[in-house]
């Protein structure tokens, strides 16, 4: 489900958060506000309909929800409002808009690097946690330490049954096999055959050769 997610801040909320979001795609659905108290999300008396599917309106009403959290009038209450997505990762992972897992893996991720983490952390490890099945967070580690940072190929390496050190075996084969650099440019991207499966989003080379590589053992 794709929010719209609003914190208001500042100004006459001191230092308190006020979280609201809504599902601008469905006019039925309940807009809800989160006072960052650790209670989670509520829904109010609205739905999207009531801000016809508008930001604009949205931020209208969140001024109207935050002032009366504040127990003030409308007109006199003023605070900032800024869409979540314009935050940095870091101060959107503190607003409890994801489960800690999420945040966890973020983390990791970003330690690894930008091809790893992408351009938003948080939205890469949502999608290791989509992948197929839960991946703990010492197999994604592992994973990335293999240097496969696409977490469907991951997912296809694991369900072929290959662990990250025997991809990486497998990887290293083949390179010794091509044995020229050059070649191996030609072959795959950044001359190396697991950034060229995270990067075709296929695992699907890898697997058969190492269906013969460990055959053969």
């Amino acid at each position: 489900m794709a929010f719209t997610c609003l914190i208001c801040h500042n100004g006459d909320l001191g230092h308190e958060r006020l979280l609201v979001r809504a599902n601008l795609l469905e006019a039925a659905a309940p807009i809800e506000v989160n006072n960052c108290d650790g209670e989670g999300w509520h829904s109010t008396q609205f739905q999207t309909a009531d801000v016809r599917h508008r930001t604009d309106r949205l931020i209208e009403l969140a001024h109207d929800l935050a002032a009366e959290a504040c127990e003030m009038h409308e007109d006199e209450f003023s605070c900032d409002i800024d869409d979540t997505d314009n935050l940095r990762w870091q101060d959107r992972a503190k607003l409890g808009l994801y489960d800690r897992e999420v945040v966890e893996i973020a983390h990791l991720l970003d330690a690894a690097g930008s091809t790893v983490a992408g351009d938003d952390p948080l939205e890469s490890a949502q999608q290791w946690i989509d992948a197929g099945f839960n991946f703990s967070i010492p197999d994604i580690s592992d994973w990335i330490d293999a240097g496969v940072w696409n977490p469907e190929v991951a997912y296809e390496f694991e369900d072929a049954g290959y662990t990250p050190s025997q991809i990486t075996e497998v990887a290293q084969a083949m390179l010794d096999e091509t044995a020229n650099p050059d070649e191996c440019a030609r072959i795959w991207h950044d001359g190396c055959p697991i950034y060229d499966a995270c990067q075709i989003d296929s695992g699907a080379e890898l697997i058969a050769y190492a269906e013969q590589h460990f055959a053969d053992a």
